[in-house]
Formats: structure tokens, sequence, C-alpha cells
């Protein structure tokens, strides 16, 4: 019997592994459901807050989540880091 695989319940889509980006650009990706307030960090820098809710249909029709409200997006600027 093989080993069940878990479920994929978030995504980091921006940025990717291994990914370069230069300028003004938006991290973003889908969580169905967060413990708390979503935050990201860059080399043990302080905690970037990530805004929650976009409407993520994409998610929903892949039977990701139960819902389609999981997206998270923020602005950052990769030159200078805020």
């Amino acid at each position: 019997m093989l080993p069940e695989t878990p479920a994929v319940t978030h995504v980091l889509d921006i940025p990717a592994a291994g990914g370069l980006y230069s300028g003004v650009g938006a991290i973003h990706g889908w969580i169905c459901e967060p413990m708390g307030d979503l935050t990201v960090r860059f080399n043990g820098g302080a905690p970037i807050p990530l805004l929650y809710g976009a409407q993520r249909a994409d998610v929903l029709a892949a039977g990701a989540c139960d819902h389609a409200a999981v997206g998270f997006v923020t602005i950052w600027n990769w030159s200078g880091g805020s």
C-alpha cells in the first residue's frame, strides 16, 4: 500500500525558488486556511504583512480549497528590499 500524499494547502507563486527579480513587483500565492496573520521574511529580516482574501477561482476549480477567497499578496521592491 502506498503512503497517502498530503494535500497541498498553500503555494507561494512569486517568488519562485531560484528566481531572479528586480524592480518593484509582487509577492503572491494562496493558502486555504491561514493560522493567524500572514507574513513573509527575507534573510531573517522583519516580517512583511501579506494581504489575504483575494479570489482565486483556479484554486477552487482545482479542488485545493473549499472556497476561492484564498489569495495573498504584497508589493515588494526587489532592488531595494522594501
